[in-house]
């Protein structure tokens, strides 16, 4: 990611295979501002990762530079609304702070741009547009427009970022599902909550129901006339679908007299994957911001019940050694990979904790290696029952343990690196009776969103074994945190 890359790349030309060439200038073109012009053919709006980048129009973009300025105006104003609907403020406010320098008093004209600034809660310095908070409290009358962001609006960001955080620390898709519907229906104070996995106009391949005190579940034969004329109507100008037991006869015999629905679009197949839906024991209008909170938690819990789908997947395919339970050493970058990508679309920390055992070459030679990988074997299962549920145990090379541990920081892997040692502790060798010392190093992912996911890893792994490497000619017994 060196700007000289660039020149370097071009002495590469009609040297090297041309479908690596293309590879990377398409990555170096990703990094906006480069101080080379780098002809690439992605666009500045590029989700063909994990996420959205940001980068200045290519030289292929063509078309004048006032429309080229234009579009690039429209990718990054597009990414800020993601963001926001993801609830990555901070993503959100450092596009909205790129979007300043780049189109100085462009909130002048634009009101889409004002109201993103408006719902990051940030505002350029020096601006001569007053937000429209400070012109209330300053008595100057300003009308909001239906579905624009308000103070009920600000509060539910907050909570939206509680709400993702708790969904992907659940270690199964129904604890998923019960951690989404209890906190929309606390969250909403509505009667009941219902979330479901499964094409809307089938029955649920899964579902979770949040009832408020003296409420009663939904009866079966309700939800299933219940679901079908959801998944029918068409959602309003916000994307949500609302009844009223009053004005709709077909709604009034599922027994609940107004409901708020929202159908969640699987990203992957780009079909209907289920739904979120809230209802009230009494006719209850419907806020915009409620319809916004719905979509967000609806969405992220969609993304999170298929994360941890394809976590158990990989386990149930990856597992290589069912003495320990723990993945083999080929899944290793592919469990990397998968924690990168989740990482940089959540705006949430990951870290990688390798537990080695000390010396273990001269064990194996003075007792043997079958003593040794059986030591390893009993180790391994020990150290299984002191992680989550959400960390992925791989058997990596050399007698060691890597523990792959999403939403963990570095101070906190090093909390969990001295549980797993003292753990480890009550595991008794094989031989003699000898005691045995294990080393643990600790480091966290530099996930950025501007570089790809293949070089954070690298990077990642390159700093643990470096470290490793210095821990092995130690005298062993440490707990070590990459820099």
């Amino acid at each position: 990611y060196d700007n000289n890359h660039a020149e370097r790349l071009g002495k590469l030309e009609g040297k090297a295979d041309e479908t690596y060439v293309k590879s990377f200038r398409g990555r170096l073109g990703k990094i906006a501002g480069s101080a080379a012009p780098v002809v690439t053919t992605r666009t500045a709006f590029d989700v063909g990762d994990s996420g959205p980048q940001a980068s200045l129009p290519s030289v292929e973009r063509g078309g004048t530079a006032a429309a080229q300025r234009t579009q690039t105006l429209e990718d990054m104003i597009v990414q800020t609304e993601i963001f926001l609907q993801y609830s990555l403020e901070a993503k959100a406010k450092e596009r909205l702070q790129r979007i300043a320098e780049m189109f100085p008093a462009e909130e002048e004209k634009n009101e889409r741009l004002r109201g993103l600034y408006e719902q990051a809660k940030w505002w350029p310095p020096g601006s001569k547009v007053q937000p429209r908070a400070a012109a209330a409290a300053s008595g100057t009358s300003t009308t909001m427009k239906t579905g624009s962001f308000n103070a009920d609006t600000l509060r539910d960001l907050t909570k939206m970022s509680e709400v993702n955080k708790a969904l992907f620390r659940q270690p199964t898709p129904k604890a998923i599902l019960g951690a989404a519907v209890n906190e929309v229906g606390k969250h909403l104070r509505t009667a009941r909550c219902i979330a479901t996995i499964g094409p809307p106009a089938q029955p649920p391949q899964m579902m979770g129901e949040f009832t408020a005190t003296g409420t009663e579940p939904i009866a079966p034969q309700r939800l299933a006339k219940l679901l079908p004329l959801v998944a029918d109507a068409s959602p309003d100008s916000i994307g949500a679908i609302s009844f009223e037991a009053a004005t709709n006869p077909a709604f009034a015999e599922t027994g609940l007299q107004s409901l708020l629905a929202v159908v969640l679009i699987d990203k992957e197949k780009q079909e209907p994957g289920g739904m979120l839906l809230v209802a009230a024991e009494a006719s209850r209008r419907w806020k915009p911001n409620e319809s916004y909170f719905l979509q967000a938690v609806g969405d992220q819990m969609l993304v999170a019940v298929n994360h941890a789908r394809l976590r158990t997947l990989m386990r149930t395919l990856a597992v290589a050694d069912e003495k320990t339970g723990l993945l083999s050493a080929s899944s290793y970058q592919d469990c990397l990979l998968a924690e990168t990508a989740r990482a940089k679309q959540q705006s949430t920390p990951f870290s990688l904790l390798v537990l080695q055992v000390d010396k273990a070459r001269e064990l194996a030679r003075q007792f043997g290696e079958d003593k040794v990988e059986g030591y390893i074997e009993n180790l391994s299962r020990t150290l299984l029952t002191g992680v989550r549920q959400t960390d992925i145990a791989v058997k990596y090379v050399g007698w060691a343990v890597a523990l792959v541990m999403p939403d963990t920081n570095g101070t906190n892997a090093m909390g969990l690196a001295d549980k797993l040692r003292r753990l480890a502790g009550t595991v008794k060798a094989p031989w003699n009776g000898a005691g045995v010392t294990l080393s643990a190093v600790v480091a966290e992912a530099a996930v950025q969103q501007q570089y790809e996911n293949e070089d954070i890893v690298t990077h990642l792994i390159n700093r643990v074994d470096s470290v490793l490497e210095d821990v092995r000619k130690g005298e062993g017994s440490a707990v070590v945190e990459c820099p």
